[in-house]
């Protein structure tokens, strides 16, 4: 049975809207003629008539994750651009190794190192044993463990780690290269 329905109670359906006063009229605007101009394009004062607009440049920034702090340096101004005087020193900063293990791939006992050559952005796959001549490198040893790693932020877990030990031929000295963050020269000593 179907309940009753009060006459206090509103309506569900179509309802027209109820206005103040005698009637509802809308509001006319008049449009306003706008003188039309021609845009011209801006000439760069730095560079001369030639060119038309200046591409903007933004600045390098970079982040250490050991000292977990942000360096920025103003972009590169061509060499016809740069002041007689010395002004300040650029920042420095160190030179990230030629090689970066940046991942892998594949299953238990089975792992493939990913990793990047900085020089020419090509990924390689790659195990302990090859070598890399162009580079002048040697991948000695790959191996991925698992590792358990804290954090602030929360709780413990176990992960994954990649870890490869390099021979580079230039310098004779091994570098470890960890799948975690990337691995900078120190400095003074050459990519």
């Amino acid at each position: 049975m179907g309940q009753a329905r009060s006459s206090a109670e509103p309506r569900r359906g179509k309802s027209a809207p109820i206005f103040p006063g005698e009637g509802y009229r809308p509001a006319v605007f008049k449009s306003v003629a706008s003188p039309r101009r021609a845009w011209s394009a801006p000439i760069s004062q730095a560079r001369g008539a030639e060119w038309v607009y200046d591409v903007f440049t933004p600045p390098e920034i970079y982040y250490d994750p050991r000292s977990k702090e942000f360096t920025v340096t103003p972009p590169r101004a061509p060499a016809a651009e740069l002041p007689d005087d010395d002004g300040p020193a650029p920042a420095v900063r160190p030179t990230a190794f030629r090689l970066q293990l940046v991942g892998f791939v594949g299953g238990e006992g089975n792992y493939l190192g990913t990793f990047e050559n900085l020089g020419t952005t090509e990924h390689i796959l790659a195990r302990g044993g090859r070598a890399l001549p162009e580079l002048g490198l040697t991948i000695r040893d790959f191996q991925v463990k698992s590792v358990r790693r804290e954090s602030a932020d929360s709780m413990a877990a176990n992960e994954l780690v990649a870890t490869a030990v390099v021979r580079d031929e230039r310098t004779g000295a091994d570098v470890v290269l960890t799948n975690l963050e990337r691995v900078y020269l120190r400095p003074g000593i050459s990519p």
